[in-house]
């Protein structure tokens, strides 16, 4: 009997005889995707330093601040890159795939992993000699003592400590209950992009600087929380300008170099783009993408969200300029479904850096899933699915990658043939889009408290979570339990409170309490 394999099946079983990708189509992406596949990603260490230089520089300012100003240093020096053949640009690290420090998080353990993450067999990272030397002279000895995951432990009670970590000095796990709050800022959300495309940065800070005009100096409330709070606006809105900036000069400095006068052409129109967006509001697709694209990168300058980065409803956001493009003729569907693929491409190339062997154990291999959200219902509650969903759709197919994650909104009156495309997707067998049903989501975000044009305009966030942007984000401490270990300690808690001689309870226990200490199965 002959076997029946999805086209997904097909696809990889083609690579592995060919030893090559199997693209059904081939773009400047798949170009990018193959150059890049396989590749052991390396650490770029200039979000690290500049972090480090800047908070060095800032004790005593309010954390807000201090925060808005190390991303302003980052942006100052660190180095920008534009890829070949990438039409999207803005990276926060070296070329190809690359990990990128947080020593706020974990920088008490950055000496040990520096020296170990070359060589360990999980999720290794490459790092040079000189930046290897940074990072044990420069960067960690300042965030010994001042990091999150150091106050994290000291929370703990000794029960919990005992169950979490090893008792050494760089507080590893024992991977029994294994805390995951120290592996990132935050978990999830969704950021607002439509704000950034119908405002775009310039006119945020316009309002940061309106609502400071406003404050009452003899305000207290208005002094120390409301004043940092709108200095670290205007101060980020003017860093992530800057660094668009700074990528418009690199295009035009290519452009003056390229030899290829198409390519020539395509980095004047980066340089171009690149210096109006996101500083204004994007006029076209193109800039819409890019500007989106600048916002999704410079977040993952400022924290670590365990790279969970909601892209929200793609289809709803970017479809006036899409409607307004098509129209004009100056974009087929076909450079619509590059530019999406260009964008997913850089997103394999950020690879998600844990310091810890349980960080690298537990997500090794596992996707970033900046879940793109598709259909549903549009904010005034009609069908939103449009022409874009469908290209998202096509692209889930036809490009060889798991990034982004795909969650398609289902209710009573989506169209059949959005329910057919979401099904010939599914059955490609990439495991993709996700199904999530309007009719149960949307009553549950009414009942906590939103209003309808926020439940109508949810978008999924990580695995199948469901957020409103600007309204709700999720921060999980204890992601993982081993439950295999959970039993083998109940069956040795019963196997010693079971054997003769044992008293049950530490007050008629005959063994000594430094024997109970040392004792790994005893519970008393």
């Amino acid at each position: 009997m002959k076997k029946v394999v999805s086209p997904q099946e097909q696809r990889i079983q083609y690579e592995i005889e060919e030893k090559k990708p199997a693209f059904i189509h081939e773009n400047r992406a798949t170009k990018i995707l193959s150059r890049i596949r396989g590749e052991k990603p390396q650490i770029d260490i200039e979000r690290g330093l500049y972090f480090t230089q800047s908070f060095q520089e800032t004790e005593g300012e309010p954390l807000i601040l201090r925060w808005a100003k190390a991303l302003m240093h980052y942006v100052k020096h660190a180095t920008v890159y534009i890829d070949d053949d990438q039409l999207l640009v803005g990276r926060s690290g070296k070329q190809g795939r690359y990990g990128i420090l947080y020593p706020e998080l974990d920088g008490n353990t950055l000496g040990e992993a520096i020296e170990t993450l070359p060589t360990r067999t999980i999720s290794p990272f490459s790092i040079s000699e000189e930046d290897a030397k940074i990072v044990s002279e420069e960067i960690a000895p300042y965030w010994v003592g001042k990091t999150f995951h150091e106050d994290l432990a000291k929370s703990f009670t000794k029960e919990t400590t005992k169950l979490t970590y090893n008792q050494d000095k760089e507080l590893t796990s024992r991977y029994i209950v294994n805390e995951t709050a120290s592996f990132r800022s935050s978990l999830q959300w969704v950021h607002d992009y439509e704000v950034v495309l119908e405002k775009g940065f310039l006119g945020l800070k316009k309002e940061a600087e309106e609502r400071l005009s406003e404050l009452d100096e003899y305000s207290p409330v208005d002094y120390t929380e409301k004043l940092p709070f709108l200095q670290s606006v205007i101060i980020t809105c003017d860093a992530i300008i800057l660094w668009a900036d700074r990528h418009g000069d690199l295009a035009e400095k290519l452009a003056q170099e390229e030899k290829d006068p198409k390519r020539k052409v395509e980095l004047l129109k980066i340089a171009e783009t690149c210096h109006y967006v996101p500083k204004n509001p994007p006029r076209t697709f193109y800039e819409a993408m890019q500007a989106q694209w600048f916002t999704q990168m410079f977040s993952r300058v400022e924290q670590k969200t365990g790279t969970i980065i909601s892209n929200g409803r793609m289809d709803q956001y970017l479809y006036p300029f899409y409607l307004k493009d098509k129209k004009a003729g100056i974009i087929t569907d076909d450079e619509v479904q590059e530019l999406f693929e260009c964008m997913w491409v850089s997103m394999d190339q950020f690879v998600d850096l844990y310091l810890s062997e349980a960080g690298g154990s537990f997500n090794e291999g596992y996707a970033h899933w900046e879940a793109v959200t598709i259909g549903g219902v549009t904010k005034q509650g009609y069908d939103a699915v449009n022409e874009l969903t469908y290209i998202l759709l096509k692209s889930k197919r036809e490009f060889p990658l798991n990034y982004p994650d795909l969650a398609a909104r289902i209710h009573t009156g989506s169209p059949k043939r959005y329910l057919y495309e979401v099904a010939k997707t599914i059955k490609d067998g990439a495991g993709f889009p996700k199904l999530i049903n309007d009719e149960e989501v949307v009553p549950i975000l009414l009942s906590k408290g939103a209003a309808f044009e926020e439940a109508y305009d949810y978008s999924v966030s990580g695995c199948a979570e469901c957020r409103m942007p600007n309204r709700d984000t999720y921060t999980s401490p204890n992601a993982y339990i081993n439950f295999a270990e959970a039993l083998e300690i109940g069956r040795k808690f019963y196997k010693v409170f079971t054997e003769p001689g044992c008293r049950r309870g530490r007050s008629a226990c005959t063994t000594s309490a430094k024997g109970r200490e040392k004792s790994p199965h005893c519970f008393g």
